[in-house]
C-alpha cells in the first residue's frame, strides 16, 4: 500500500526525502512515483510482478528514478527470506544517502 500511496498526486508522504520498501512491489502505475524508493527483495517473484530493477524502470520522473534504488538478494527465494545484517546493512547505506 505504501508504493500504492506515493505514486498519488498530492500524497500527504511528498515531503519525504525517500521511502525504504523492503519486501514490496507495485502495480504497473510506478511510472507515477512522486518520490524516490529503495527497494529490497529476495530474488524470486513472490513480492509481486514490480519490484526491484522493473519497478525502477517503471519510474518515469528523472529525479525520482536517479534518487530510488533497489538491491535484489540472490541469496534468498522466500518473502523477506534474507540476511537480516545485510538487508539492514543495505538499507542504512540508503538512509544515509538520502540524509542531506
Amino acid at each position: 500500500m505504501l508504493l500504492t500511496n506515493i505514486q498519488l498526486d498530492g500524497t500527504p508522504l511528498a515531503d519525504t526525502r525517500g521511502v525504504l520498501a523492503a519486501c514490496g512491489s507495485s502495480d504497473g502505475a510506478a511510472q507515477d512515483m512522486k518520490i524516490p524508493i529503495f527497494n529490497l527483495n529476495c530474488n524470486t517473484n513472490d513480492d509481486g510482478n514490480f519490484h526491484g530493477q522493473d519497478l525502477l524502470n517503471r519510474i518515469t520522473d528523472a529525479k525520482v528514478k536517479a534518487d530510488s534504488g533497489f538491491f535484489q538478494d540472490d541469496s534468498c527465494n522466500t518473502h523477506c527470506g534474507g540476511d537480516v545484517n545485510t538487508w539492514t546493512s543495505k538499507l542504512v547505506e540508503r538512509t544515509q544517502l538520502w540524509l542531506p
